[in-house]
């Protein structure tokens, strides 16, 4: 996954200057910075170990276990 949304939709860097110190003159100083690099690091961290068979197969169980709570009166 961490392919397919890098082409879709770029970085998960949740704010500029994780990717782009330069962005603001006090990245070097922010604790803030540093706190969303490890958000971003958890993001990718979970996308590189999901494929798209996961996605699918995360489908077909929530299909199913949505027909398994049919009730009839």
């Amino acid at each position: 996954m961490s392919e397919v949304i890098g082409l879709l939709e770029g970085t998960m860097a949740p704010v500029d200057c994780v990717n782009d110190p330069n962005f603001c003159n006090r990245s070097e100083l922010c604790a803030t910075r540093h706190l969303w690099d490890d958000v971003k690091q958890a993001i990718d961290g979970v996308l590189s170990t999901t494929t798209l068979q996961d996605l699918a197969d995360r489908q077909r169980a929530q299909e199913q276990s949505k027909k398994e709570m049919t009730y009839s009166i």
